[in-house]
């Protein structure tokens, strides 16, 4: 994402008694540039005098890593020292609700420690200018400035609040200006970088008599490229493309605004006390359109595999330069020490003579022997984590679409999935590119690896689950019934980032005898569901289904289900139907069902009546109280403290297929009525007062025509990866003048979601009906 040009400038002006433990730092970041660009780390189409100079005057780091493919929390972790992961920032910032739907802050929480503050408290006067993009802009409005972070002074662009210089004709610009909260200057994005660096120069003037901290982070480099009217001409015999002579125009136009900057720490006479280090917050954009009819994105990453948004070196690994005259060694090259910007902190703190209190616990480590010329062995790995739905975005280039965490120990890398899938294991003393994956020849070290990532995910407290697209999903059907099946009764249970999906499982045999199972499914994402699994015998005197609900109970997962005899073909099972509970310490294996005496233990076997379709449920004001809601004459109602001994408590008029949730302070039913789903809310549980019946899409949907039934819902709305509650339910699609018609054949499972349980949404498509 952004590229981070930083610049540790520390200096002693004639007739200032300056405190060697006090040096000025400069720090510089760039916006989205890559490894190669720089020429002196490779670029061969256009010179970058000024970081060149850097690089000449100081040492250069071959493997320097940000901690995130992308601007935010690359920023975050510069800024605090810390895996942006503790602060909730794992992608860019965006607008509230895209915020909330990856489970992100809208800001950075003004309690994180900070470089600005840490030296503010030790006498630096501190000033940030450029890109902030740590919070504010879009709808955010309430994000704190740059001062609550520790800097004396700011100016910042659209992504961030107080003073900051906004784009004309820009959109993210005008809803920025919307927001006040600061001093507004607007000017084309080619005039940016100058304001920022007349800006810097002026703080350095008015401060060569106290040490300070300065933030220079320029966002010419990020895409979309708009140069000097006319500049991009220059560069059209080198480029590859129109958009390439555009972002080298502006490439070369920011090298020389830095000039500038550079110039003036050299003029002041603070070359001598000042450290500078040029890096990037991450590789070179990647936008799909560029490749468009065969071209290629802007920016180069000096051939590592991989862009932005991508957790290959190309989207992690940045130039990097540090300078400090007489103390950082001229023209050294450092190929062995491996750092990161978690280790920025800890080592400015270290230069400028700052001990960390006791509350501030960085993730990275001092690195202050490297920048004077002493390679350092890294203590711990670095890890990252990115991808998916979590992140938001993704390459363009479907090849740099990376496993979602890594780590590199070392000269290995590796790149995996959450559950362990899709595993690169790199050698990146020999194979810098990314080319060889050993993760077949070396499966100790993937299994050694992986736990380290497993283990840091769990540190960061991390959900490693990604948020659910619904948007994405294709149908509101997820599994169509034909002739000979039947998906009926559905409930689900939400645990680690997994749907598990129980439902009754009608097959009719070739001889026409149907057999009902209880069956199950899981889903990460609730378009992909695995092939159903069936839990119960094969046996028409017993014929399990109708999952109620799965609930926790003690240290064991509880589900409520029951069984509809058939043994002479009997249309809608017989009066032997009764409810049952199955147990489980995984949701995957299940214990033999033991009958719920729902009518009290003193009523034999025989006389319990029929009943079906149970539903548990605690209590709101007595958690150790449970219900079962249970079909019979209406819906009937029994209440237990260890779901062994019930005691009777009524019923109420109602349909099939219970499901009570609590919404504020009410409880929800949903039931079955002939069609339909009714709805009846109270706060008691004994009175009821009708909201009226749902029949969702039924009118465009051929396969509910029949009925649609049975909405069992699962309210995620509170979940940042939903936030949603999802209503799962069947429908036929034979008419009721056939009565078996979508019972055994033909019964489809659906899902609609809504965010009040009063409106409704589902996929727009009907798989193809």
């Amino acid at each position: 994402m952004r590229r981070v040009l930083l610049m540790v400038a520390m200096c002693c002006p004639a007739g200032w008694a300056a405190n060697p433990d006090q040096p000025n730092i400069v720090f510089v970041l760039i916006d989205d540039m890559g490894y190669g660009d720089p020429s002196v780390y490779g670029n061969r189409k256009v010179d970058t005098p000024n970081m060149d100079r850097l690089a000449a005057q100081g040492l250069r780091l071959t493997n320097f890593y940000v901690n995130s493919p992308i601007c935010s929390p690359s920023r975050v972790a510069f800024a605090t020292g810390q895996y942006p992961q503790r602060w909730k920032i794992h992608s860019y910032l965006n607008s509230r609700a895209k915020n909330r739907r990856r489970g992100m802050a809208d800001y950075l929480d003004p309690k994180a420690p900070t470089i600005a503050r840490l030296l503010k408290q030790h006498g630096y006067a501190t000033a940030h200018f450029g890109k902030w993009h740590m919070g504010g802009g879009r709808d955010v409005d309430d994000a704190p400035p740059p001062q609550a972070y520790g800097f004396d002074e700011s100016l910042v662009s659209f992504e961030g609040l107080g003073d900051r210089v906004l784009e004309y004709n820009d959109g993210l610009s005008n809803a920025s200006a919307k927001l006040g909260r600061g001093k507004i200057q607007w000017a084309r994005k080619h005039e940016k970088t100058r304001i920022y660096v007349d800006r810097a120069i002026d703080f350095i003037h008015r401060h060569v008599d106290k040490p300070f901290y300065l933030e220079v982070w320029p966002n010419d480099v990020h895409d979309a490229h708009k140069p000097v009217p006319g500049e991009a001409d220059k560069y059209t015999n080198v480029a590859d493309n129109a958009y390439d002579a555009k972002f080298l125009a502006v490439l070369v136009e920011m090298d020389r605004q830095l000039g500038r900057l550079f110039d003036a720490i050299d003029k002041a006479g603070l070359a001598e006390n000042t450290l500078i280090v040029l890096t990037s917050d991450n590789g070179p954009t990647d936008w799909p359109f560029y490749y468009k009819d065969g071209g290629t994105p802007p920016g180069s990453t000096g051939g590592l595999f991989g862009r932005k948004w991508s957790l290959y070196e190309g989207g992690v690994r940045e130039p990097f330069v540090a300078r400090w005259l007489g103390r950082v060694p001229a023209g050294k090259v450092d190929t062995q020490t491996i750092m990161a910007g978690i280790d920025l902190l800890p080592t400015f703190c270290h230069i400028a003579g700052v001990d960390l209190p006791d509350d501030v616990a960085p993730d990275g480590q001092n690195m202050t022997a490297a920048l004077m010329g002493q390679p350092v062995k890294r203590a711990a790995p670095i890890v990252w984590e990115f991808g998916g739905r979590r992140a938001g975005i993704k390459p363009g280039n479907p090849d740099y679409i990376s496993p979602k965490l890594s780590i590199r120990e070392g000269d290995l890398k590796l790149l995996i999935n959450p559950d362990g899938s899709d595993a690169v294991l790199i050698d990146l003393s020999a194979d810098a590119h990314e080319q060889r994956n050993l993760a077949a020849d070396r499966p100790a070290e993937v299994r050694r690896l992986y736990e380290q990532v497993r283990s840091w995910c769990d540190q960061m407290n991390i959900d490693t689950a990604e948020p659910v697209d619904l948007s994405a999903i294709p149908s509101p059907i997820i599994f169509r019934g034909d002739a000979h099946t039947a998906y009926r009764d559905p409930t689900v249970r939400y645990h680690e980032g997994v749907f598990h999906l129980f439902f009754t499982l009608v097959e009719v045999e070739s001889d026409g005898q149907a057999y009902s199972y209880l069956a199950t499914s899981r889903s990460t994402n609730l378009i992909d569901w695995s092939k159903p699994r069936k839990l119960t015998p094969r046996d028409q005197n017993l014929n399990y289904g109708s999952p109620g609900n799965i609930i926790r109970f003690g240290d064991q997962w509880v589900m409520c289900l029951q069984t509809y005899p058939r043994p002479n073909g009997e249309p809608y099972g017989n009066a032997t139907s009764r409810v049952w509970t199955m147990r489980s310490d995984d949701l995957e294996q299940w214990s033999e069902p033991e009958l719920l005496r729902v009518k009290g233990p003193e009523v034999p076997r025989g006389k319990m009546g029929r009943m079906i379709d149970p539903y548990l449920l605690r209590d709101r004001d007595d958690p150790g109280k449970w219900w079962c809601f249970y079909k019979q004459h209406g819906v009937s109602r029994s209440w237990s403290r260890d779901l062994k001994t019930w005691h009777y408590a009524g019923r109420v008029e109602g349909g099939e297929n219970v499901c009570v949730i609590r919404d504020g302070d009410e409880y929800v039913m949903f039931h079955s009525p002939p069609n339909g789903i009714g709805i009846k809310r109270s706060r008691d549980l004994e009175h009821w007062q009708d909201q009226g019946v749902l029949t969702l899409g039924q009118k465009q949907w051929p396969w509910t025509q029949g009925r649609l039934t049975a909405g069992f819902v699962l309210d995620l709305r509170g979940d940042p990866r939903v936030g949603k509650a999802l209503m799962f339910f069947h429908g036929s699609d034979y008419p009721e003048k056939d009565p078996r018609g979508g019972f055994d054949n033909f019964a489809s499972l659906g899902i609609a979601w809504s965010d009040d349980l009063k409106h409704w949404s589902w996929p727009a498509k009907s798989d193809g009906q």
